[in-house]
């Protein structure tokens, strides 16, 4: 694929984003947007992921790659040639076999407290990254796991949510459930988003008199998975796919806001000042992230119930064995709570909420902004 001229003479980064919602790819536009213009951009990614960071990320190069699948890896050697300089998100498995075909790898982990166990030829690999950033988490502050490593603050776009010029719309809500794709889980995706809005919804519109349900979230088939009789309801309106930047003036600007909870979610709440509902989530990352964050006294949630004997269970898990244990336990819930009795109980709860008592994480303010550490790693490796 040829390139402007203009972008040709700039210095090539791949970005590596798995098609695991829109968290890694958050991330990566939260690093990159301060220096677009510096460098041509090369997505590797699939799906929803390589969508979402495509649109904004102008004028990057997509190649349809899907990193979730081992198989697939060596038509990454062939798109690009060793010695290129490659960023990958939260797939520390993928810079390890980078390392070793002979690229300079950079690595940004926004999960690196969730890995257990990993093949023991990883960490031996890791150390011959170019960098490794790991994202603060606030359930386990300056845990290094794997040798040298910069920790960074939370990877959130400052500029957009302290901005300070959020108008709040009376009798709103914004309901948001991410990117929404999960390995080994897009059925229970589906699933779960059908229950929460069956009993969200009418509880919003019929005890609090919400007149703008606004339901976000990055499946094409998100509108179809809105249940009747609130389909074309003339509250609600879908929104597939919005930017980061319409996402979060959507978000400022509700009085309502309830959450799936990815990282990336709860920290811009918790940089926003935002008092939002905390959903029970799906995947092995968000309920174990909704249980650390109603560990530090947060009280606007609703957490699977199940929660506090699985996590012991779960930090003993793989990945995939953890992911699909905590879906099998999802799905069991979602059976025996078919019209979300809880969730409705949940969202009155915070219909009821008093003066707002803002989300608040302990993340040591002293760390240092990602986005700048990133910019100097890139322009190290490209001579600047």
């Amino acid at each position: 694929m040829s390139l402007p001229p203009e972008l040709s003479e700039r210095p090539s980064v791949i970005l590596e984003i798995p098609n695991f919602g829109y968290g890694p790819a958050s991330a990566a536009l939260a690093l990159a947007a301060p220096v677009a213009d510096r460098y041509t951009w090369h997505i590797a990614s699939s799906g929803g992921a390589a969508a979402f960071a495509a649109r904004q990320l102008p004028g990057a190069v997509v190649h349809e790659f899907d990193t979730n699948q081992l198989g697939t890896w060596d038509r990454f050697a062939q798109m690009f040639p060793p010695e290129s300089v490659v960023v990958t998100f939260v797939n520390p498995e993928f810079a390890a076999w980078a390392v070793q075909r002979g690229y300079r790898v950079g690595l940004v982990d926004t999960l690196d407290w969730m890995w257990g166990t990993l093949p023991e030829t990883v960490p031996q690999a890791l150390a011959g990254t170019e960098f490794h950033m790991i994202q603060e988490y606030f359930a386990m502050p300056g845990r290094r796991l794997r040798g040298q490593c910069d920790i960074v603050r939370p990877l959130v776009d400052r500029a957009l949510w302290c901005d300070g010029n959020a108008q709040v719309r009376p009798r709103s809500a914004m309901i948001g459930f991410g990117g929404m794709q999960l390995p080994y889980g897009n059925d229970l995706v589906a699933e779960y988003v059908r229950w929460f809005l069956g009993a969200a919804v009418p509880t919003l519109v019929e005890q609090a008199g919400v007149t703008d349900v606004s339901i976000v979230g990055g499946r094409d088939d998100l509108p179809g998975l809105i249940p009747a009789p609130w389909a074309g309801h003339p509250a609600v309106s879908v929104h597939v796919g919005l930017d980061r930047r319409a996402y979060a003036a959507l978000a400022r600007g509700s009085e309502h806001v309830l959450i799936s909870p990815g990282l990336a979610h709860v920290y811009e709440c918790a940089l926003a000042g935002l008092a939002p509902l905390i959903q029970p989530g799906f995947g092995m990352s968000m309920v174990l992230q909704a249980y650390h964050v109603a560990l530090a006294g947060y009280e606007h949630m609703y957490t699977w119930p199940w929660l506090p004997d699985a996590v012991p269970a779960l930090a003993e898990m793989s990945e995939p064995d953890g992911m699909r244990y905590a879906n099998e336990q999802m799905m069991a819930s979602i059976k025996a709570d078919p019209t979300g009795q809880d969730v409705a109980k949940a969202v009155s709860l915070y219909l009821a909420r008093g003066p707002e008592q803002a989300l608040r994480l302990p993340v040591n303010p002293a760390l240092p902004d990602g986005a700048q550490v990133f910019a100097g790693h890139l322009a190290r490796l490209n001579g600047n």
